[in-house]
Order: structure tokens, then C-alpha cells, then sequence
């Protein structure tokens, strides 16, 4: 027997080496591997269900909330967002006014809700009012140099607001926002997003539009500076003696093309001032072509003033003195 276990001693020390590894490793292998559990912040906006009686709106304070789960480090980190939920039901409020409401927070599983924050939330049901306001644009930066915009247009020219009593009292005006940033066109366009603001300009919320959206058409024209010309004015006998003088002398033009524009200069229409040794004023009528307008001029007048030039003797050119009589 002892010579059994002197035999090959080298060998069998091997042999049951081996084997306990293999047992070790096998026992690994069929053991699933121990995951210590994390935890995850998600932010998340809140749905609120809306009360059944259709009269009724709401609003809600908080619009979103932060949550923690906790779960295996697998599981968590493949957890995506959008399988979160948190509601707010307001589908059984049968009355009005301000109330703190659960926020309700589904998540799939393995995953283990740790924490809301927060947990509730401030809640505001009242009755539906309406208001019909016209809807004024905001135009959004500038359009390209030697361009002008003239008077938008919006298709609907109003809007119903639909809210509380109490945010219909704030509102001042509806916005439809349109970037005109570098145009040299007329524009038009689709606003889809309409903007209730109170008197300083302030988004109020919890307001809703009839309609989706507007139609707004912003007009841009070319215009150009072009000087006044006096050619056709002058002063009756000559005038030599007078200077003309014109305000402005200079006016931005308003065309409906470029090509309407190629102008350089606008004449004053003729007209003949007395030679009076008085200065004269005058409104005169621009002629300019049927398709151009003056800016700033509505009725295409300027004043022309036929004003005296004082005469003053030159140098050395005294009048002698009087020689003293003779005696």
C-alpha cells in the first residue's frame, strides 16, 4: 500500500492538483457572477392626464422631475429613458382650484424607483374662457442692405385664445415670430408657433390657439437714395442774385424691382419764383414714375426756398470818401 503512494508521487501531486482547478473552475462557471446594483438619475417631463369634463383646463407648476433607480449594473445601464414614465391624473377632478398631486412613476423591470423629486406637484384646474386678438408679427433680424420691408400680412388677421380667466387677463398681444435675416424677396410663410405675451413681453402660459397655425406674408422692396434736383426751378427776370435751396436734398426711393430704381436723381416740378429781394418759400411736388415711391414723403413734397444773396463790396474796392469842399 505504501508503495502505491510512493510510486509516481510527482504525478499524482499533479493529477490532484488538476483536479481540484477543474472542480474550482467548473464550480465558477456554473455559478452566475455576483452584480452589485447602481443607481441612475433620470430627468423626466411630466404627462398629466387632463380632466374628463372638457369644460375644465389645467396647469401644472412643475414640469419635470428627477428619478433614481436602482437596479443591476446590466440592467440600469441599458435602461432607456423613454421606458420611464410619470404622470399626473387629473382625470377624477371634478372641481377647481389649486391642489399638490402625486406624481406616479412607472419603470420597467429590474429596475427599482428610489426616489422622486419631487414626489408632488402644485396643480391648477378652472374653467375654459375664450378671447378672439389679432395676431401682430415680430420680425427677426434684417433684411439685406438696400432692401426694406414693407407691412406684413396674417391669414387668419386673429386668433381665439382659449385658457383661465386669469390667463387671459395677462395677455397684451399675440406674437407670430419671422426671421427675415438677410432676405432680398418678398417672404411668405407658415407660423406654427404663436406667442401670448403680457405687457413686457413675457410668454403666458397655459394658453392654446384655434387655429394651428398662420399665414404670414412680409413685403421687401428695394430702395435706394437718389439726390433732388432743382434744374426746373428758377427765379423770374434771373436769378443770379438768389440761391435755391431744397429740403431734403436727398430721398430714399422705393421701387417694386431693382430695375425700377435706375435712377440717379428726382426733379422738383417746375415753378418760377419772383424777384423780390425777399426770401420765398414753396412746396413743390416731386416727379417721379408711377411704379416708385418716396420714403418718409407721403405726399411727394419738398421745400424749395428762393433765398436773397447779400452783396458785399470786395477788397480794395471801398467807396472813395467825399473830397472836402472848397472854400
Amino acid at each position: 500500500m505504501l508503495d502505491f503512494f510512493r510510486k509516481n508521487i510527482g504525478l499524482k501531486i499533479l493529477s490532484l492538483t488538476l483536479a481540484v482547478l477543474t472542480f474550482i473552475l467548473v464550480k465558477s462557471l456554473a455559478s452566475p457572477i455576483k452584480e452589485f446594483p447602481i443607481q441612475r438619475i433620470f430627468t423626466k417631463s411630466i404627462d398629466v392626464i387632463a380632466p374628463k369634463n372638457e369644460n375644465y383646463i389645467y396647469s401644472v407648476a412643475t414640469k419635470e422631475v428627477n428619478i433614481t433607480v436602482k437596479g443591476k449594473k446590466s440592467v440600469i445601464n441599458r435602461l432607456e429613458p423613454s421606458l420611464i414614465t410619470a404622470i399626473v391624473d387629473l382625470s377624477e377632478r371634478t372641481h377647481q382650484g389649486s391642489t399638490l398631486e402625486k406624481v406616479d412613476v412607472m419603470a420597467p423591470g429590474g429596475a427599482e424607483i428610489v426616489q422622486i423629486e419631487p414626489s408632488h406637484v402644485w396643480t391648477a384646474v378652472s374653467k375654459k374662457s375664450t378671447s378672439v386678438m389679432p395676431v401682430k408679427v415680430q420680425l427677426l433680424g434684417n433684411v439685406n442692405s438696400n432692401f426694406q420691408v414693407g407691412k406684413a400680412v396674417v391669414e387668419p388677421p386673429s386668433v381665439r385664445l382659449i385658457g383661465s380667466e386669469d390667463s387671459l387677463s395677462k395677455v397684451a398681444k399675440v406674437l407670430a415670430e419671422v426671421a427675415v435675416a438677410g432676405i432680398d424677396e418678398t417672404l411668405s410663410t407658415q407660423v406654427r408657433s404663436l406667442k401670448a405675451v403680457d405687457s413686457d413681453n413675457n410668454t403666458v402660459d397655459g394658453i392654446e390657439f384655434s387655429n394651428e397655425c398662420v399665414s404670414v406674408t412680409v413685403p421687401v422692396f428695394p430702395v435706394r437714395e437718389a439726390e433732388v434736383s432743382l434744374m426746373k426751378v428758377s427765379v423770374k427776370g434771373g436769378g443770379d442774385s438768389y440761391k435755391l435751396i431744397c429740403y431734403p436734398d436727398k430721398v430714399t426711393l422705393r421701387g417694386e424691382s431693382p430695375e425700377d430704381l435706375n435712377i440717379s436723381e428726382v426733379f422738383v416740378e417746375p415753378y418760377q419764383f419772383e424777384k423780390n429781394r425777399q426770401v420765398q418759400t414753396k412746396a413743390l411736388k416731386l416727379e417721379i414714375p408711377d411704379n416708385v415711391k418716396i420714403l418718409d414723403l407721403p405726399q411727394n413734397y419738398v421745400t424749395v426756398t428762393a433765398e436773397p444773396i447779400t452783396e458785399c463790396p470786395l477788397p480794395g474796392k471801398e467807396k472813395p470818401a467825399a473830397s472836402p469842399k472848397k472854400p
